[in-house]
């Protein structure tokens, strides 16, 4: 439970850095993989799929470049 409290809590953080980091800084550092692998496990599903929510609504940012999109890993 202790883990899972700390994830959580990253969880809540990582969703407040998505609200207005580009797209491609999520990218690079992984967040976008980590929340994709943990939709896969009940505790942390809700919180995972808020990020990809929050993230599927944002438009492209004017300052990347469409390749830089491009390499967005997609689940």
């Amino acid at each position: 439970k202790l883990h899972a409290a700390a994830v959580t809590a990253t969880l809540n953080a990582v969703i407040a850095y998505a609200e207005w980091a580009p797209l491609t800084d999520l990218a690079k550092s992984g967040i976008i993989n980590g929340c994709g692998f943990l939709l896969s496990a009940p505790d942390f599903r809700l919180h995972a799929s808020e990020f990809f929510k929050l993230v599927s609504s944002r438009k492209r940012s004017v300052d990347a470049s469409a390749s830089e999109i491009d390499q967005v890993p997609v689940l």
